[in-house]
């Protein structure tokens, strides 16, 4: 799927990244929020504090640190933009603007998740999150927000997210490759577009 896509060019492989990423989210917001609404009066502020610090080893605000580490992480990806400037419209004003949105609206996207998780699954119980289960989002948190759909929905993003990093990678890669082959880093061949 990712070489047809790529095969077909820079306008079909990013339409269909952009439609997999909004199913992805879609679903992941979808099941956040029916977890925030089942969580009634467990909902709380606290949860942004160090209030539930409850794993031993760190205390206070060293959990955060510790915790700032999976962060790091999370936010990579983003620099996609850079590579595909070529295609941007005004690409010296667009591409900083999408890297710079797409941070701060990945970063509201994972605050969403992770405070639907928390929660739900319970703020002082969330040291063992993944202790008897290594994907509670789609074993625990989606089948209490939508049973056996939420499940399969989870299962199906999942899926959706290897094509589509994988589609992220092509598109990044590919143009990385063209622009070396243009100014003969790489063969002269990989600087030049199929006509058809």
């Amino acid at each position: 799927l990712v070489f047809a896509l790529g095969y077909r060019g820079i306008t079909a492989s990013t339409t269909v990244g952009m439609l997999l990423g909004a199913f992805e989210i879609l679903v992941f917001v979808g099941i956040s929020l029916t977890l925030i609404v089942q969580a009634g009066s467990d909902n709380t502020l606290q949860v942004f504090g160090t209030h539930y610090a409850n794993n031993p080893d760190y205390h206070g605000f060293s959990g955060v640190i510790a915790g700032s580490v999976f962060t790091i992480l999370a936010f990579i990806g983003f620099e996609q933009a850079a590579p595909i400037a070529e295609e941007a419209h005004e690409p010296r004003r667009t591409i900083p603007l999408a890297i710079l949105v797409s941070c701060l609206a990945i970063g509201g996207f994972y605050l969403l998740n992770t405070y639907a998780s928390a929660v739900s699954f319970g703020p002082a119980k969330m040291i063992g999150f993944t202790a008897n289960d290594s994907n509670p989002w789609q074993n625990v948190l989606a089948r209490n927000a939508w049973g056996g759909v939420g499940f399969l929905l989870v299962f199906l993003a999942l899926v959706n997210s290897i094509i589509a990093n994988q589609n992220a990678a092509n598109n990044s890669s590919t143009r990385t490759m063209f622009a070396m082959g243009r100014i003969k880093l790489l063969p002269e061949g990989f600087g030049r577009l199929n006509p058809f």
